[in-house]
């Protein structure tokens, strides 16, 4: 296992979670170092090293112990992330409220409460930051309130003017980068949407197309299961520009996508994929679905009259269908027979399906 796979527990991320990788990255390597420094301080003292008492050894041990367990749970999935993150910080506190406690005579056990704090507003946001700020406020006044401290009033004080401090410049640090991160993410989602639509018909384009056809024509070899590809094409579309113009084109164009868009469900891609060429996309639709649904787009199209400035113009559509077969090696393979089955109905006389 190298250290890319530890920092990202062998998760795959798409472009959209850069963000959400970070902070996989950055819990993962807090795990490491936690779980190194525990039990290096237990082992410390262990040897005589440190002058802990036996419950510091156990608090560290401990700490190592449920810290290994969390990044286990993590590695299971990324949907843990939350769950993980929370928990973590749960314990870094209970730790923190142990050490403040139990070993006055390490000065720097405060730490802890710095450590959560800072882990809260990366993970959580601000109102979580504040949140555990007078989490461990509270924990180290009721310390103050209840033990002769070693540490002094000033010590104390410093430790609670610290912390407030350090949760102003975090509160406005993270409400900053949270500001920045939602505008580049308004800014991805408006160039993601203008990558993969097509500007004329507001449907995917071919770039998309292509896209997602590879990862449904694997997921439907994997699992051995069908995968419906519909080709379909506007009849003598070269005839209606020239005859009408090509405004004209562009409104038949635009109102086709729109009759076809009814017919489609969420799990369908459907794409312009050239001039006057659509294609549609379905997983798990047999051959009888198929030329059932695709039938009932061909005589749809052959019963609405388009119109341009009032002008009616009768639009027809052929349609050519394949199916996923074992003996496609590559998407390619499918859109082949697809195209070859679109031909043939347009040799056969056009508005009409073929497969």
């Amino acid at each position: 296992m190298n250290l890319k796979t530890l920092l990202y527990s062998d998760f795959q991320f798409d472009e959209s979670e850069d963000m959400f990788k970070f902070h996989i990255k950055f819990l993962n390597s807090i795990f490491i170092i936690g779980i190194v420094t525990t039990l290096l301080f237990a082992f410390m003292s262990l040897t005589g090293l440190n002058p802990y008492d036996p419950v510091d050894i156990a608090a560290n041990f401990f700490y190592a112990l449920s810290t290994f367990s969390l990044f286990l749970l993590l590695r299971r999935s990324k949907e843990n992330f939350s769950l993980v993150a929370n928990l973590f910080l749960i314990n870094t506190m209970l730790i923190s409220t142990i050490a403040i406690f139990v070993i006055v005579e390490d000065s720097f056990r405060a730490i802890w409460f710095y450590l959560a704090i800072y882990l809260a507003f990366i993970f959580n946001g601000v109102r979580s930051g504040w949140f555990y700020t007078l989490l461990s406020i509270s924990i180290i006044l009721i310390y103050e309130a209840t033990t002769l401290s070693p540490d002094g009033y000033i010590t104390i004080n410093t430790m609670i003017l610290g912390m407030i401090v350090m949760s102003f410049l975090f509160h406005i640090n993270t409400q900053k980068f949270n500001e920045q991160t939602k505008a580049l993410e308004e800014k991805t989602e408006i160039l993601t949407h203008l990558a993969s639509t097509d500007t004329l018909t507001s449907i995917a384009n071919r770039y998309y197309f292509d896209e997602q056809a590879l990862r449904y024509f694997e997921e439907s070899k994997k699992a051995s299961k069908d995968l419906a590809l519909i080709l379909l094409d506007i009849d003598h579309f070269k005839q209606i520009n020239d005859t009408f113009g090509h405004p004209a084109g562009d409104q038949i164009l635009i109102r086709f996508a729109q009759i076809i868009k009814e017919f489609s469900n969420e799990e369908m891609i459907f794409a312009r994929i050239g001039g006057e060429e659509f294609a549609l996309l379905q997983k798990e639709m047999d051959l009888e679905r198929a030329k059932v649904f695709s039938q009932k787009l061909c005589d749809t199209i052959a019963s609405n009259t388009f119109y341009f400035e009032e002008i009616p113009i009768q639009v027809t559509v052929s349609i050519g269908i394949a199916l996923y077969d074992q003996k496609d090696l590559s998407f390619s393979k499918l859109f082949i027979r697809a195209d070859d089955a679109l031909y043939r109905a347009k040799e056969g006389g056009r508005n009409r399906i073929a497969f």
